[in-house]
């Protein structure tokens, strides 16, 4: 993985404890579900979250709850966005 995702990875588990989505000194396995961790209200309000940590937005269709498998692949959507910007 790249030093951006590494970046990315920290910063986003962070994001997940201060948010309270994740308890502190918990780890998260980024394969698994996302449902493991949040309901479809609490993943919208992670999105937000998301948006307003790092000044980007998801798209009306990149919102599906069902879009992304897993923190993993919401994380490499975001690598791939953010070097865009």
């Amino acid at each position: 993985m790249s030093k951006k995702y590494e970046e990315l990875k920290e910063q986003f588990v962070n994001l997940l404890r201060q948010k309270g989505w994740l308890d502190e000194g918990k780890d998260i396995n980024l394969e698994n579900p996302i449902d493991s961790y949040l309901n479809s209200i609490t993943y919208i309000q992670f999105i937000i979250a998301i948006e307003e940590a790092y000044d980007m937005e998801f798209e009306d269709e990149e919102l599906d709850f069902a879009r992304f498998n897993n923190f993993n692949d919401i994380l490499l959507f975001m690598e791939s966005k953010l070097s865009v910007i």
